[in-house]
């Protein structure tokens, strides 16, 4: 019995040790399998770093060739206004009706474009070509296209004209604040509705 029981309790000393070993191994194992993601994961955010910089950076740019094309744009309204005053001028001086013809087509286009992506007119722009259409009317009898290149300036002048928006309340703010006098009572009982006898 003393056997049975050396070898039970050498049986159990050495399956604690089994645990033990186990318990330490797992726990070296568990270590290294943390320690080897956090290089990588730092390396990661390294990048991701360096990335959201390079965003940041791109962002500016962004803006600052916004603020450009903003620039550009505002110059371009003068030249492209001071392009169909040259081309209104050349066809002034032009004698040839179907080259007239050509020019103002192109500079009806012009000023459609001015007109649609809402550009400012400069001081005085309107009246210059309207005198300049006046003299093509003139030299080449009322061509076609002065006429579609006029209507195209009036709807262009009136794109830029604001509308405020409280007409239809000025309109009858004006018409309650009216008084019916006599004379509107006399002229009331004069009007007959239509369709009666007698």
């Amino acid at each position: 019995m003393l056997l049975v029981c050396c070898v039970a309790t050498w049986t159990a000393f050495h399956n604690r040790e089994a645990d033990q070993d186990s318990k330490t191994v797992d726990e070296h194992t568990n270590a290294l399998i943390d320690a080897k993601p956090n290089p990588a994961l730092q390396r990661i955010e390294t990048k991701l770093d360096t990335i959201n910089d390079k965003l940041t950076a791109m962002g500016t740019r962004v803006e600052k060739l916004d603020s450009a094309v903003q620039v550009i744009s505002s110059k371009q309204d003068d030249q492209t206004q001071k392009v169909v005053h040259d081309i209104l001028s050349t066809i002034c001086d032009t004698t040839n009706p179907d080259r007239a013809s050509q020019l103002l087509t192109v500079d009806d286009s012009l000023v459609t474009t001015l007109k649609n992506d809402m550009r400012p007119a400069t001081p005085g722009f309107f009246q210059v070509e309207i005198n300049s259409l006046n003299q093509i009317d003139k030299t080449h009898a009322h061509l076609p296209e002065a006429f579609a290149t006029r209507l195209a300036l009036a709807e262009y002048r009136s794109s830029q004209e604001s509308v405020p928006d409280n007409r239809a309340a000025l309109i009858f703010k004006n018409y309650s604040q009216r008084t019916w006098s006599e004379e509107d009572d006399i002229a009331r009982r004069r009007v007959r509705p239509t369709g009666c006898s007698g």
